[in-house]
């Protein structure tokens, strides 16, 4: 599951990405398979799911198509621009420059079938839709949360309902109870590990070694 261009840098979808599929890898660990769609909306939805994120395993109804002949465009390697229009296909050489050449939709063999997608395998599923609120400009954007939201390890955790882990780094601490502090906290990537207890010998052998 990759969003971004391979050849570009990561962007905070592959990081939504990144909880993802911590979440189906963890489904995985538990022996189960994930060799088609329906598994996979099923490994998807395990452990109460992502917060925001639906999938759904959807089919085509009547795909009983026959085969059809390719459309051939004169000279299509001269275009670089095509805007789907309702009676026909509007092609450029360049963005905005002219007119363009509308080609219409019967010289390309369209089918004028459309086909609809039934989803399937979502009885008793009921996805909880995420409402925003905009924030204004002065207001600061703490990606580890308040004292209030940042939970440590030594609290109890028989109090503490619905907690949110990172499960991006590995070795880090850090837990929250809002799934935006977390999405946040994956986004500019301040982990946090628990340091080490070395002891005096230890800690000279690191500096003069």
């Amino acid at each position: 599951m990759d969003v971004c261009d391979p050849q570009c840098v990561k962007d905070p979808w592959d990081r939504y990405a990144a909880v993802i599929k911590s979440n189906m890898r963890r489904y995985l660990n538990e022996n189960h398979n994930v060799t088609n769609a329906s598994e996979f909306v099923e490994a998807w939805h395990s452990h109460k799911g992502v917060k925001g994120a639906l999938a759904l395993d959807c089919e085509i109804t009547n795909n009983m198509r026959q085969k059809e002949n390719k459309c051939k465009i004169k000279q299509i390697t001269d275009f670089f621009n095509f805007e789907y229009l309702r009676n026909g296909l509007l092609v450029h050489r360049s963005w905005n420059i002219g007119c363009g050449l509308l080609i219409p939709w019967p010289q390309l063999n369209r089918s004028s079938d459309v086909y609809s997608l039934i989803s399937k395998g979502i009885d008793g599923f009921a996805h909880e839709w995420v409402q925003t609120n905009e924030k204004s400009v002065d207001q600061s954007i703490d990606a580890d949360g308040s004292d209030e939201q940042k939970v440590m390890l030594s609290q109890n955790p028989n109090e503490l309902k619905s907690l949110y882990e990172c499960n991006v780094e590995s070795g880090c601490t850090a837990e929250f109870l809002r799934f935006e502090n977390l999405v946040n906290h994956i986004i500019i990537g301040k982990h946090h590990h628990v340091i080490e207890k070395l002891s005096l010998k230890d800690t000279a052998m690191k500096m003069y070694h």
